[in-house]
């Protein structure tokens, strides 16, 4: 039985998606939008509509995203990114483009005056050189961050760097501090409760937040948190196993890793609903210790 770690946390997988995709949080999801495109948000609550990721048998299954929405011709595709990986942000870009291509022009072959708005929410902490590792050949960056051609963009929230605005007092948009508020779910109540304070939507939000980690509002894990979790279980029991043994604590850390890594190789299945999933290659084999071949061959 795979225990859930921090069931209020809003950064974990599915716990994100039910936020973003639920319709009683339509209004939370609405006022991001909105304020992301400068648009009115009666108008966005009213004309958003959710777009399905996979798209049948295309190659956007190699690159599911977590949420797409859409506004008339405008394409949001919000990625909550809880670990960093190598190539994190060439892969979402490789999406973005697919995305925009696929609307780009209808089955009638006439072309869309369509734009795709690529949103990374970032809940790690970045280095320089995590920065750096963004393959942005056929796009230009600027000094915000924001990578564009006319009609494909790139939005960047660094999550962690936004709790340290708003705890310093620091001047933060509110749309910076409603995404923040995603990362400061991990804190303790008190905590939130002043987060939120004065603000009535994540107020609201809040009370969706508490009813899913009071276990009434049931979100299922996704086979990505499984097998993490799954992961983290195991080695913390083989270095408390090993450790009262009497094992030096290096060795036991690498019994631990054996064992983890062990049992995850006998989980194909879930190394196949990963990769299904979108979950990126590296991240698979990282948490499997199956080799990118053999992934590639589930």
């Amino acid at each position: 039985m795979v225990k859930v770690k921090n069931p209020g946390d809003l950064t974990y997988d599915g716990r994100f998606k039910y936020v973003f995709k639920s319709r009683g949080l339509r209004f939370f999801v609405a006022s991001i939008v909105s304020d992301i495109l400068n648009l009115d948000y009666n108008y966005v609550f009213k004309n958003m509509k959710y777009i399905d990721s996979i798209f049948g048998n295309t190659k956007l299954n190699e690159y599911r995203s977590d949420v797409i929405v859409a506004v008339d011709n405008i394409y949001l595709i919000f990625e909550m990114n809880k670990y960093y990986y190598r190539k994190l942000r060439t892969n979402k870009l490789l999406y973005l483009g697919t995305v925009y291509d696929y609307y780009y022009e209808d089955i009638s072959n006439h072309y869309n005056d369509t734009t795709a708005i690529l949103v990374n929410i970032n809940s790690f902490k970045e280095t320089e050189k995590d920065i750096e590792d963004f393959d942005t050949s056929y796009l230009f960056m600027n000094n915000n961050k924001i990578a564009y051609t006319e009609k494909m963009q790139i939005r960047e929230f660094n999550l962690v760097n936004g709790e340290e605005r708003c705890y310093n007092k620091f001047a933060t948009s509110k749309l910076e501090r409603r995404l923040t508020y995603l990362y400061v779910t991990r804190e303790e109540e008190n905590i939130i409760r002043e987060f939120i304070k004065g603000d009535d939507v994540l107020m609201k939000v809040d009370e969706y937040r508490k009813q899913i980690k009071e276990g009434k509002i049931p979100v299922a894990l996704t086979a990505k948190e499984r097998l993490e979790q799954e992961f983290e279980e195991i080695k913390e029991y083989a270095i408390e196993e090993a450790t009262n043994t009497g094992m030096a604590q290096g060795m036991a850390q690498g019994m631990a890793q054996g064992m983890a890594q062990g049992a995850a190789q006998s989980t194909n299945n879930i190394a196949s609903n990963m990769k299904k999933d979108g979950v990126n290659l590296d991240i698979i084999a990282k948490y499997t210790g199956l080799s990118i071949d053999k992934i590639m061959a589930l």
